[in-house]
């Protein structure tokens, strides 16, 4: 059963008006922006910490993290857009982005552009890199919020005139215009798979477009007075509101109505956002307050375990202590008397299929089921109890392998017809493909879905273009079949896994082999990446599934429990769980427990308040609204209270460059001072960036080496050219001395005419 959000703690500092607020991507902190000109950073885990960062002058309008968490992008009336390190000293640079003040800023999902909005009725796009504008869209009014969708292919933006445009970043011309509003438009979003795009006014209206049919799929009468914000749950399940009545609601958009109504601003609820996760979710208001909820609710499709899983007395062996055949035995009998243990059911068998399955996949949204099997056919199921499917006929022989894009808009299937396709998941329809020379075992999108890698009985890995339908890469490193091809999380590197007990990562863009691995004793079946891009699993037939860090480049666990082949494995899409299968028919599923850099959890789990969020069916009174704020005010005091440390910062220091660290570093905070942890992910930040900054510089020697090519190519096709007019010019003197010698014989003959004549 679903429970209310509650109250988990309340967060003051802010002297005026909350206008913005984003949640560190590892859940380590909160940003705010308010309209007494400063940015904080409150740290969630105890001792709570302040760090305000000045130098805005005049009122900060927007601020937001960078994906990777390292930056934090902020713009104020000033008519500046300020990136700031994300660290004690906060130091930070200026763009001069607008010529009115900013009204929002907003990161792509990648990191590499900034997009900017502003009251000179201009929508802007910035290189973090350089910090140089890049390209620009008009409105013809003020503009007060402008987002990329999640491929960085469009952006949509909304303002005073009263309209929602969506532009095309690859055209640079409008691609589609509502003019559903009758009032000024605050707020635009994505959802997370960006199919569709959500609205707010000071019409009080809330709507939603779909992208792809360009209509409008829902609207709510949201709000008494203006809706200020609006922000999509992580899952796409969810929208949040915030409004000018001091009211924040949650709306299911499945069921399309509203599921909670929030309480607990005095004054206008003028911000809101989520955590990367979903987990939890802020709220900010014109009482200066911010409030920091639990969510608490289920997302289909993400539901936690009803039971933590129990562990067993055996822990996974490592790399540097080879576990024995008793001590695997005696770990397996642990875990098959631990699963008697824990209840499961099926909830649905899914079996209209002739032939074995071979592959199996969630859409990103979580609605559908894509399988693949041996009878040619790929059918696409409903995620329901009823489990209705359609099927497609899409090879000529078994199908070996099917995956949905990021945005769950196309299918690839790879097959032993020696084919890859791309399938459209609306129609069905074929789209495009590519051949291999022999039966193809995988076939995987990249996350921007302009590359797909496949692998298969020729033993090659390539990477093929999706944009020109063309081989852009191809990598014949393995000696024997290519079983599995995986893209990391943000597709800068390319695992493959293969009969020759290999496991190999290239490097997308040097497009060189970065890492190998002797992985197992047997074939290499599967190969998964962690959400964190820090490690990868690897299931084999040896009947072990490894797991590899790959910042340290070594093995870091090895797991038992398989009776015959591991075939196959699987994480859980946060990282948390993860799930492997084998010949033996069992599936174990796994608590990870290993912590990634940036990927913390809150130390201390939240406190419930007395007073429960009212249903919409339940309208609150005045009365009861007041009692839940003393409610709310009277838990906060019995809070213990932590001392707040609070540092300044000015902005005149130049950007330091930040970088990740090569390999994890455990500390444990009872032995080492929160100090040394602090410089210690300064110093790590400034790896990172020196890391991206000497990619960058190597992308850039690569193509200055590339344009040199070019026009030492162009130098010896001009230097051929004029060898060939100076053999002409030799050629032609001969014409020219017999010409010379044709005038001085005519000469003669005429003097000879002439004295004939004379004569």
């Amino acid at each position: 059963m679903q429970d209310d959000p509650t109250l988990f703690t309340t967060l003051k500092g802010h002297k005026d008006t909350i206008t913005a607020l984003s949640f560190h991507p590892g859940l380590k902190s909160i940003a705010s922006s308010a309209n007494d000109g400063v940015v904080s950073v409150w740290q969630l885990k105890q001792p709570r910490k302040i760090y305000r960062f000045m130098g805005h002058k005049g009122q900060v309008s927007d601020v937001q993290f960078s994906p990777n968490g390292l930056l934090i992008a902020s713009c104020a009336k000033d008519e500046t857009i300020r990136l700031w390190n994300n660290t004690v000293e906060g130091s930070s640079v200026s763009i001069k982005a607008h010529s009115a003040p900013v009204r929002s800023v907003q990161f792509s999902c990648d990191g590499q552009l900034l997009v900017s909005s502003s009251d000179d009725k201009s929508v802007k796009v910035w290189s973090v890199n350089d910090r140089k504008f890049q390209y620009g869209f008009q409105h013809t009014n003020w503009v007060r919020s402008a987002v990329f969708s999640q491929d960085v292919r469009l952006i949509a933006s909304g303002g005073d005139d009263r309209a929602v445009i969506i532009w095309d970043c690859d055209s640079k011309k409008e691609a589609q215009r509502y003019n559903e509003h009758i009032g000024v438009v605050y707020k635009v979003q994505f959802s997370p798979d960006s199919t569709i795009l959500g609205s707010c006014s000071h019409d009080k209206k809330l709507k939603l477009f779909d992208v792809r049919s360009k209509r409008v799929i829902q609207h709510y009468d949201a709000h008494a007075d203006s809706v200020l914000d609006l922000k999509f749950h992580p899952s796409g399940q969810f929208a949040m509101t915030s409004g000018a009545d001091s009211k924040v609601k949650v709306w299911d958009l499945r069921m399309g109505k509203l599921a909670y109504t929030l309480y607990g601003h005095n004054g206008q609820a003028t911000t809101c956002a989520f955590s990367n996760h979903g987990d939890y979710f802020a709220t900010g208001g014109s009482d200066s307050m911010i409030l920091v909820w639990n969510t608490n609710w289920v997302c289909s499709g993400q539901e936690s375990l009803d039971e933590k899983p129990k562990q067993v007395k055996t822990k996974p062996i490592q790399h540097t202590q080879p576990q024995t055949q008793q001590q695997s035995s005696q770990q397996k009998e642990n875990i098959q008397q631990t699963n008697k243990d824990v209840p499961a059911e099926v909830i649905t068998q899914l079996d209209n299929i002739s032939g074995q399955v071979s592959d199996v996949q969630f859409s990103p949204n979580g609605l559908l089921i894509a399988s693949c099997a041996k009878d040619e056919t790929i059918r696409l199921w409903n995620n329901t109890v009823e489990g209705s499917s359609v099927s497609i006929k899409a090879h000529s022989a078994p199908v070996r392998s099917v995956q949905f894009s990021c945005d769950g808009q196309l299918l690839v299937s790879s097959s032993d017809d020696k084919s890859v396709k791309v399938w459209s998941v609306n129609d069905r329809k074929f789209q495009y493909g590519f051949q291999h020379t022999n039966w193809v075992r995988s076939a995987v999108f990249s996350q921007d879905v302009r590359l797909i890698a496949s692998g298969g009985d020729d033993r090659a890995v390539i990477i093929w273009d999706c944009d020109s339908k063309k081989e852009a890469q191809r990598y014949n490193e393995h000696i024997g079949v290519v079983y599995k091809v995986q893209f990391s999380p943000d597709s800068t590197i390319l695992g493959s896994c293969s009969h020759d007990k290999k496991l190999k990562l290239f490097d997308v863009r040097s497009k060189r082999v970065i890492q190998h691995y002797d992985a197992h004793a047997d074939s290499v079946l599967d190969l998964k990446f962690h959400p964190s891009g820090q490690f990868a699993m690897t299931s084999g037939a040896d009947s072990k599934v490894k797991v590899w860090d790959l910042r340290m480049g070594k093995l870091a666990y090895t797991l038992y429990g398989h009776n015959g082949q591991a075939t196959t494995c699987a994480f859980s899409n946060h990282g948390d769980y993860f799930a492997t299968g084998g010949s033996d028919s069992m599936i174990l599923v796994w608590n990870t427990n290993w912590v990634c850099s940036g990927q913390e959890s809150l130390d201390e789990k939240p406190k419930q308040v007395k007073t429960k969020p009212i249903q919409h069916t339940q309208p609150q009174t005045q009365q009861q609204s007041s009692q839940q704020k003393e409610n709310i005010q009277q838990t906060n005091s019995q809070l213990p209270k932590q001392k707040e440390t609070v540092l300044y910062s000015n902005a005149d220091n130049s950007l330091h460059k930040k970088s990740e660290f090569n390999q994890s570093v455990q500390l444990q905070k009872e032995d080492v001072p929160a100090e040394v942890i602090t410089q210690l992910d300064n110093i790590s930040g400034q790896l990172e960036l020196i890391t991206r900054t000497l990619q960058a510089l190597e992308q850039r020697v690569s193509n200055n080496e590339q344009q040199i090519c070019r026009l030492n190519l162009a130098l010896t096709r001009d230097f051929e050219r004029s060898e060939q007019i100076q053999h002409q010019i030799y050629d032609l003197k001969p014409l020219e001395e017999q010409v010379q010698d044709q005038e001085e014989e005519d000469n003669i003959n005429y003097i000879k005419f002439h004295r004939a004549a004379n004569n």
